[in-house]
């Protein structure tokens, strides 16, 4: 009876111990090292699982459209060994956006932040060579800085103590989804098969901007490098000919514009608008570009966009 009774005791200690193993492994997200930064835990107590690299910011609105693309954009950083992190953002201040990616810095450790629909902005407005006014993400770069507003125009900053970027951002300001998951369809196809276009750079500088003749540094990544600064090869036909005939990866191009339109200066100024590149399908993959205006995102048919 007492070989009984040890042995029913102990095929109870056993289940109970099991009831604990299976309770312990059902809380795993607390425990470090199951790569899930819990609640309880932080950068101090468990870096192997709170450090991550880029947090996206995504418009809660089209979250759940996106939520394919962004985990197949996420499993893409993951692969070349980076740790990424979706959040969504309700309709608010730009300074709520501020605070969100302070909250990821300090609690995830990220290095930057991809910023995906119509999310808030922080304008600014200064003296050059005339008085401007521009959307600026350097607000949401500098996570310490303090920045003024002295009324000038209301919640438009006009100046800030000095700076220091702790992270870097990049947006995709719209909120057409089919645009939005071609993007990242080809920044997938981009990591899988590697570049699009033939591995090559072109510098196009109009008039103006003859002085800035150089491969600017290109030679350290590219072996081709076209550089095209003679007033009469830089005409808007040229442009296109070389952007439609041939392949560059990457192209630096120096030319005056609107939000919209580049503008070529030859005997007579010669526009090429947006809507007009959008049905060209011009071929670059990366476009530096030195054209005023041309990155004001929240004009609706901007260039940069």
């Amino acid at each position: 009876d007492r070989v009984t009774s040890f042995g029913n005791a102990f095929r109870v200690l056993v289940a109970c111990l099991c009831v604990l193993v299976i309770l312990s492994s059902s809380c795993g997200e607390d425990a470090c090292g199951d790569n899930v930064c819990a609640e309880t835990e932080s950068l101090r107590s468990c870096a192997e699982d709170c450090d991550y690299d880029v947090v996206v910011v995504v418009e809660e609105a089209i979250r759940e459209e996106l939520e394919e693309s962004l985990q197949t954009y996420l499993d893409g950083l993951a692969l070349e060994g980076y740790r990424g992190l979706v959040r969504g953002f309700e309709p608010l201040p730009v300074s709520e956006l501020r605070y969100l990616l302070l909250d990821e810095y300090l609690r995830h450790n990220i290095e930057g932040a991809l910023l995906v629909g119509e999310l808030p902005v922080a304008w600014y407005e200064q003296l050059a060579w005339h008085w401007e006014k521009f959307p600026t993400d350097v607000y949401l770069q500098d996570l310490n800085a303090v920045f003024y507003d002295d009324g000038y125009e209301e919640r438009v900053f006009d100046r800030h103590t000095p700076l220091s970027l702790q992270i870097f951002t990049g947006r995709l300001y719209m909120t057409d989804v089919p645009t939005l998951q071609k993007y990242f369809e080809r920044v997938t196809r981009f990591r899988r098969s590697g570049p699009l276009l033939e591995q090559s750079a072109l510098v196009f500088l109009d008039d103006d901007f003859q002085y800035l003749a150089d491969r600017h540094g290109l030679d350290a990544i590219y072996k081709t490098i076209t550089v095209v600064s003679d007033p009469n090869e830089t005409w808007r036909q040229d442009y296109i000919d070389l952007l439609t005939e041939r392949d560059f990866e990457f192209v630096f191009q120096a030319i005056h514009s609107f939000d919209d339109m580049l503008k070529f200066e030859n005997l007579v100024s010669q526009g090429l608008g947006a809507e007009e590149i959008r049905g060209m399908a011009l071929r670059a993959s990366f476009v530096h570009m030195w054209n005023c205006w041309a990155a004001n995102f929240k004009e609706p048919n901007n260039l940069a966009t």
